[in-house]
């Protein structure tokens, strides 16, 4: 068995596989992750999020790529049309960094902290919700009903 010593200098001289031995140190100071975890987010938290949609600015894909948001993942697509084909597809909405959105972080974290094992933090979170009769870009399937989100 490798000990973590052994793991910590394979990340150091073997940069190609440094992502996996990463991975083993990980699994070998806090145990492997569970391979499933399943969970729903209450009521009053799903209300809270559908209010805080309602009230939150739009955006695509096309301008958060020109902009240095901070909450925005920018993309690496290239391709003007891929993009616009997502963005005909897809509605997304400007996060900003909150007390909803924290709650929501709060909420996942209890629920998958167990399964995870490990010390992690979230990087960025995005909300989008599929239009109707889309193609298979982006997500095909809209988990949470776009009338609930916008209350029509």
């Amino acid at each position: 068995m490798t000990n973590t010593h052994e793991i910590l200098n394979s990340i150091l001289e073997n940069k190609i596989n440094s992502f996996k031995s990463h991975n083993d140190l990980i699994n070998k100071t806090y145990g492997e992750i569970e391979d499933f975890c399943y969970f729903q987010l209450d009521e009053h938290l799903l209300v809270k999020l559908r209010d805080y949609l309602k009230k939150t600015s739009l955006t695509c894909l096309a301008s958060s790529n020109k902009i240095g948001n901070d909450y925005l993942i920018l993309s690496d697509y290239k391709n003007s049309n891929k993009i616009k084909e997502i963005d005909d597809n897809l509605i997304h909405f400007k996060l900003t960094k909150c007390k909803v959105i924290e709650e929501l972080h709060n909420f996942i974290r209890n629920k998958v902290k167990n399964y995870i094992k490990s010390p992690f933090s979230f990087v960025n979170t995005r909300a989008w919700v599929t239009k109707p009769n889309t193609t298979t870009v982006g997500p095909k399937i809209s988990l949470i009903r776009m009338d609930f989100l916008l209350g029509t």
